[in-house]
């Protein structure tokens, strides 16, 4: 478990898992890479048979089993490598089979960084940085030694300060339109609401109940509930979307008065949750964004694309306008909101009882609303209503549901008064992220409310749903986790052409005021500047140390070591260097030797700095003008 090399095959059987962005196959693969390597201390060897048999089978595996999981089947052939890693895994490999490992391995988590665009990216990326040149230095020690004892390999702090500086040269200097824009997946144009609509509706049928996965995660001042399917013809005890629907032309940004009108912007972390929706609140006038074409405003409230994909930038925005009149509809089409089955004798009484004595349809809904919301019980799961009574049997009886049954009981409720209704199916915002500012809108988040037409204020919205149903998050470290995940996605994700060219004009705008500033001061800079030139100068030459001498050193000994350290200097340049072990006689006695021609100027200086730095040569006196001359000389006859 310590070889580099067996560490960096676990990272791309993680990097495999996340691609069903769900941790509990990551989990499952590192469980099998841990098994793998406890059995093959077994000397359990299944050979080539195992490595073709593993493959297929994961591939086999990945293909069908994604579509019952909810999860992409894109991926198949990943799921295969990781089985064939796995089979080698049990056994020794030969110095190719253990590159075409790596380079599997490598292809995983080059696969994986294309779809993980959060926080996760930057740990695989300084994993991979770390492990796979670990994994090659291990190969290298192997193949000269055959030992697979695992290589101490660690990069320093200047080569660390390269790389680093060379992917930020990398991500603020490159032309962002060459380098950015994603992979696309598959359109999933041609879907209906169909399993994720019965998810949202009863999120215990699809196992999603109370689940704080992100789906959204949106940015305004307030928000009211995102509309995602209307539902307005009941079929057979059963709510579905009105195929017929008309849609309403949207206006373009650049015709609109952005400044007059609510924005919202939204990240969209999976766009196969979305089925060609837009999640809208209020009334949207203009909406823009690159992961969808052909957006629609559908005459039930909805936003719909004819085809929508996966991209690195599932960001769009859209404005709705506060403001805006109650929109008409027709008589023809409002009778499409009143249909409803023949209520049972129990259930027509139930609705006399409740509105007695009213007659404003305002107060009739009010009424309903109140009724359900506090005299009735919240429950996911709960047992199926009676086929033929279903309406009856939760009025009456049950008095508890999820709250599709609510909606539809209050919808199917409003119609018998004669109030056109429908059924909506979207999300109900909780409160904003404490860090990122941004609402997180979580799969525990979906619900179904109502919404009544009255001709005096358009479409009102009702939710008889108990309030106590309505979860709302808790700051904890998740939410801490999806605020860093927002703030890397539109920073870094996202860092697009604009965002470059507004940092380099800020840079250069920057500039532009120190030199502004510094024209003011320029005589006080000049001086500054030559100061600093003298003083450069004196430390280069090394005739700043004549102007400070150290406590307690006498004047002859900074003189003559100076003077030394430049005959050194000197004669280095020339090929001519001292050994550390060598003391300062042992190094003149060589330099005779080599160049008889100058031994007279170099013993001079040489007897001058050990006189006075060890006190050996008692006779000689310290004379700096001699020295210089015999610097002067010695740097001729070395040049000659």
């Amino acid at each position: 478990m310590r070889s580099a090399r067996n560490q960096f095959i676990l990272l791309g059987f993680i990097c495999q898992g996340l691609s069903w962005d769900d941790w509990v196959l990551p989990l499952l693969n590192t469980a099998l890479w841990i098994g793998c390597l406890l059995i093959a201390k077994r000397n359990i060897n299944l050979g080539q048979t195992g490595d073709v048999f593993g493959m297929l089978f994961g591939c086999a595996a990945g293909f069908f089993l994604a579509g019952p999981l909810g999860a992409s089947a894109h991926f198949f052939i990943g799921h295969g490598l990781t089985l064939l890693q796995a089979s080698r895994l049990l056994r020794r490999l030969e110095r190719r089979e253990k590159i075409f490992s790596l380079i599997v391995a490598a292809g995983q988590v080059a696969v994986a960084c294309t779809v993980i665009l959060d926080y996760r990216f930057i740990i695989i990326l300084f994993a991979l940085l770390y492990l796979l040149p670990k994994a090659f230095a291990e190969l290298e020690t192997e193949q000269f030694n055959g030992s697979s004892a695992p290589v101490p390999f660690r990069i320093g702090w200047g080569t660390s300060a390269v790389i680093f500086g060379v992917m930020l040269l990398v991500f603020f200097g490159s032309p962002r339109a060459f380098i950015t824009g994603g992979i696309r997946a598959p359109s999933l144009g041609g879907q209906a609401p169909g399993t994720m609509l019965d998810d949202m509706l009863d999120p215990s049928f699809g196992g999603r109940a109370n689940s704080a996965k992100v789906i959204l995660q949106v940015e305004a001042e307030s928000i009211s509930y995102l509309r995602m399917f209307a539902l307005t013809r009941f079929v057979n005890g059963i709510w579905e979307p009105d195929p017929t629907a008309g849609y309403l032309p949207f206006q373009r940004a650049a015709d609109v008065r952005l400044e007059t009108l609510a924005a919202r912007k939204v990240r969209v972390k999976n766009t196969a949750y979305l089925q060609r929706t837009l999640p809208v609140d209020g009334e949207p006038v203009s909406v823009t964004g690159r992961f969808f074409r052909g957006a629609h405003k559908a005459i039930d409230g909805t936003v719909v694309c004819r085809a929508m994909w996966n991209s690195a930038n599932n960001l769009y925005q859209y404005w709705i306008d506060t403001n805006a009149p109650p929109r008409l509809i027709p008589d023809q089409r409002q009778r499409r909101y009143l249909k409803f089955p023949a209520p049972t004798p129990a259930v027509s009484n139930w609705l006399e009882g409740q509105t007695a004595g009213m007659n404003e349809p305002v107060m009739i809904a009010r009424r309903i609303e109140s009724h359900l919301r506090d005299t009735f019980d919240y429950e996911l799961g709960v047992p199926n209503l009676s086929r033929l009574n279903a309406l009856e049997d939760f009025l009456i009886r049950e008095k508890r549901g999820h709250c599709e049954r609510f909606a539809s009981a209050m919808a199917l409720l409003l119609r018998m008064k004669g109030i056109p209704s429908r059924v909506m199916v979207g999300f109900v915002p909780g409160r904003k992220n404490w860090l990122s500012g941004w609402y997180d809108i979580r799969f525990r988040d979906a619900h179904a409310w109502v919404e009544a037409y009255f001709p005096d204020e358009g479409w009102v919205q009702f939710d008889p749903t108990p309030r106590g149903s309505i979860a709302l998050s808790n700051w904890n470290v998740a939410e801490l986790i999806d605020a860093l995940d927002v703030i890397w996605y539109l920073n870094i994700v996202n860092f697009s052409t604009a965002d470059q060219q507004g940092m380099w004009q800020v840079s250069f705008d920057g500039v532009r005021e120190v030199f502004l500033r510094a024209r003011q001061f320029a005589p006080q800079i000049f001086v500054f500047g030559i100061l600093t030139g003298i003083v450069v100068w004196l430390r280069k030459t090394g005739l700043g140390r004549f102007f400070k001498r150290p406590a307690g050193v006498p004047l002859e000994r900074i003189v003559a070591t100076h003077c030394y350290g430049r005959m050194l200097r000197l004669l280095a340049r020339h090929g001519h260097r001292r050994a550390l072990q060598q003391t300062p006689l042992e190094f003149l006695e060589g330099l005779k030797r080599a160049l008889p021609g100058v031994a007279d100027e170099a013993g001079l200086i040489t007897e001058s700095f050990c006189a006075t730095r060890y006190g050996e040569i008692r006779s000689a006196t310290l004379d700096r003008g001699a020295m210089e001359a015999a610097l002067r000389v010695l740097s001729e006859k070395l040049k000659s």
